[in-house]
């Protein structure tokens, strides 16, 4: 593992560690590594695959699913990643980038909305919260992976009354899920808990050439850029009008 320059951009270098199965289909990679390079969740990586050097977009990665221990430097993405990704192969990442979820230190009680087909870009809050001894419940209407038995996993239409129960909540979807979410919970009134969410939007440039591809109309006609003012946003900044 190693500090290098690739185009002008200051990257590590590492090794795919392993290729884990999630679910049916789904594989994420488990990668080491330096001292100082975790990702929050809800922050990201852009990574290029050596092999693939005429590949002219990165792979964006996320932290995602459950970890052992909040302090370990082993980096397990969210899926899906490449299908041709394989043990050994060597990246060039970037980052982290982005502004990813704050936790209150104080929670407790976590309630997680997976919007998307996938929970695990939530996954990493969970297991902060199960190891300092809190509660987490996970609202979604798709197939999970195995999970402890200490997430409740409960359909995203009973996710209203768990509000008044949670010290916290975090929502991972794309832009239109997320904002018909809001509108569903009535967005005229404040959530009795703090939010934030996780908008799932392709960031190709990864905030270097403000490309736009990643834009988002915000409140007052400002625009936001996922890749640089997100992806995780707070949920006073909610909904987008797209």
């Amino acid at each position: 593992m190693e500090a290098c320059y690739h185009q002008n951009m200051k990257v590590i270098k590492v090794a795919v560690l392993e290729i884990q199965q999630s679910a049916p289909g789904k594989f994420q990679a488990v990668i080491s590594l330096p001292s100082g390079k975790k990702a929050k969740p809800g922050q990201y990586f852009q990574a290029h695959r050596l092999k693939d050097e005429h590949a002219v977009l990165p792979i964006t990665l996320y932290p995602g699913g459950m970890t052992n221990k909040s302090g370990s430097e082993i980096f397990t993405t969210a899926p899906p990643i490449p299908p041709t990704w394989q043990p050994g192969d060597e990246l060039l990442l970037r980052g982290p980038l982005g502004k990813g979820f704050q936790l209150p230190h104080q929670t407790s009680r976590l309630a997680l909305a997976a919007l998307d087909a996938g929970c695990a870009h939530l996954l990493p809050l969970a297991s902060q919260v199960l190891e300092n001894g809190g509660e987490v419940a996970l609202f979604t209407d798709h197939s999970t992976p195995h999970l402890p038995t200490q997430v409740e996993i409960s359909p995203l239409a009973s996710l209203g009354n768990a509000l008044l129960w949670a010290n916290f909540l975090a929502v991972s979807g794309t832009p239109n899920q997320v904002t018909n979410l809001k509108t569903k919970l009535n967005p005229r009134q404040e959530l009795p808990c703090p939010a934030q969410a996780l908008i799932l939007i392709p960031m190709p440039c990864g905030g270097l050439g403000s490309c736009g591809v990643c834009a988002l109309p915000g409140n007052k006609g400002k625009a936001l850029l996922a890749c640089e003012d997100g992806p995780v946003f707070d949920w006073q900044q909610l909904p987008f009008q797209v």
